[in-house]
């Protein structure tokens, strides 16, 4: 195992991880082809920036594990946790701890999450709570399902949506922010000022109150 200071790229078939200005230490390790980077660690993978306390980069697997205040930058999309696990290959992440995904119109918080790059979609599984940055706006669940390409959240277990006077409770919902729309599918409960609704299924403009209801 050797130790030495590098700037510019560690080249990995066809795949390049391209080191930022700043970066620390690099430890590489010629028997399982993993490079370490220590200390104040940047860098570009696959149209991704990545900022960490440390890493792996396992070069023969595409594989990237980082660890320590990680925060992924894409376009307008920032992710933060404690840790993660990018697979570069199937263009595939594992996020943990302290999970945070912001745009420039909502927040996500929760525990742990995956984000499919290749299909632009993010899951978590263990309560999640989404915020307006715009709005009062505020939707939790059990589940939750975001599509930032294509401006649509989709809702399962113990779902509840909040705004203003507004109040939808229900097991099934899909938000299409960009339309401002919520559209639930089961047993729904909508609460509007003094208005109580009782529905199995329908759809909700929450900007003009518009709605439909089954």
């Amino acid at each position: 195992m050797g130790a030495f200071f590098l700037r510019g790229f560690l080249f990995a078939q066809t795949n390049i991880l391209e080191l930022l200005p700043g970066s620390e230490k690099v430890i590489y390790n010629e028997s399982n082809k993993t490079y370490r980077l220590i200390g104040t660690v940047s860098f570009n993978y696959q149209g991704n920036t990545m900022f960490c306390d440390s890493a792996h980069y396992q070069e023969s697997q595409k594989i990237v594990r980082a660890y320590g205040n990680v925060q992924i930058r894409k376009n307008d999309i920032n992710l933060f946790c404690d840790s993660l696990n990018y697979n570069g290959s199937q263009k595939y992440a594992k996020l943990w701890g302290h999970v945070r995904v912001r745009d420039q119109e909502y927040k996500i918080t929760t525990d742990s999450m995956d984000y499919d790059s290749k299909r632009g979609k993010g899951i978590y599984r263990n309560n999640g709570k989404i915020e307006s940055i715009l709005s009062n706006e505020k939707i939790t669940s059990k589940v939750g399902y975001f599509y930032p390409q294509t401006g649509s959240f989709f809702f399962s277990g113990k779902v509840n949506y909040k705004k203003d006077d507004l109040a939808i409770t229900t097991d099934t919902l899909q938000f299409a922010y960009k339309k401002q729309t919520a559209y639930f599918f089961g047993p729904t409960k909508i609460i509007n000022d003094s208005v109580t609704i009782l529905c199995n299924k329908g759809w909700y403009n929450v900007k003009n109150r518009r709605r439909n209801f089954v």
